[in-house]
């Protein structure tokens, strides 16, 4: 008759039920994978949320990717709602926008944590990098749409966050540098946007945080200039003041 060693069995019990637990926390990924397969986004939500709350789910990198993708899918349906002329949520757009990154930042400091419980899927990393650079381009709609709506501080914010998403962690530097070179007339907007708007709100320090971007297209120059001296004027800074104008006189 085989020795049952009684130690050995508890301890692999112990184990074989806390597999369990686990299993069916991150049970919750594969099911909300479904329903986003369906578009069901909400559905989706609430799953994620649940496991996101449950301190027994291991499989957070994923978790985290899985619900930046849903908010991403979530700002992507109003994006979609504006571009086909129809009536669209501004404030859901760009509350999701702001969930989708930093969800999928939260996703890439799980991976690089190096106590982390559960290694992710092998596709989490390259899904997050790849929503991060599709989404960029988002922040200047959501300065767009909320300039629209007559939220112009909110707007310039936003404008801002555009122009500095190249920078987030998650790019290496020469992913930074080619979203700056295939996005620099844009952000070259972007930037005269947020002067003018800043500008508008007596934000000068807003005025100047953007305008010597703004100034590299030449049909943008002459005003941002103006612009840039007036910062200088009102916050007391004449050496800035009188070297502005300088520069503009000649620059145009």
């Amino acid at each position: 008759k085989p020795k049952i060693d009684m130690k050995k069995m508890l301890v692999a019990i112990i184990m074989m039920a806390f597999a369990g637990v686990c299993s069916a926390q991150n049970s919750a990924l594969q099911k909300a994978t479904g329903l986003m397969q369906k578009q069901d986004w909400l559905g989706a939500l609430e799953l994620l949320e649940q496991g996101k709350a449950n301190p027994k789910t291991t499989k957070l990198a994923d978790l985290y990717s899985q619900l930046g993708m849903v908010h991403y899918a979530i700002a992507d349906t109003e994006l979609r709602k504006a571009a086909q002329g129809l009536a669209y949520d501004t404030l859901m757009y760009c509350r999701n926008l702001d969930q989708a990154v930093e969800n999928f930042d939260r996703s890439y400091a799980e991976i690089l944590n190096p106590t982390t419980k559960a290694k992710p899927g092998e596709e989490t990393m390259g899904n997050n990098k790849t929503n991060m650079l599709n989404i960029c381009v988002y922040f200047f709609y959501a300065g767009d749409f909320l300039n629209r709506s007559g939220r112009h501080a909110e707007s310039a914010k936003y404008f801002e966050k555009f122009i500095n998403f190249p920078d987030n962690p998650i790019f290496d530097a020469a992913e930074r540098d080619t979203m700056k070179t295939r996005l620099a007339d844009v952000i070259t907007q972007a930037a005269y946007n947020a002067s003018f708007l800043y500008y508008d709100d007596k934000n000068w320090d807003g005025v100047l945080r953007n305008a010597d971007l703004a100034t590299r297209k030449d049909a943008f120059r002459r005003d941002v200039y103006l612009m840039k001296a007036r910062a200088y004027e009102e916050k007391g800074d004449t050496a800035m003041y009188a070297q502005t104008l300088l520069e503009a006189a000649n620059a145009t």
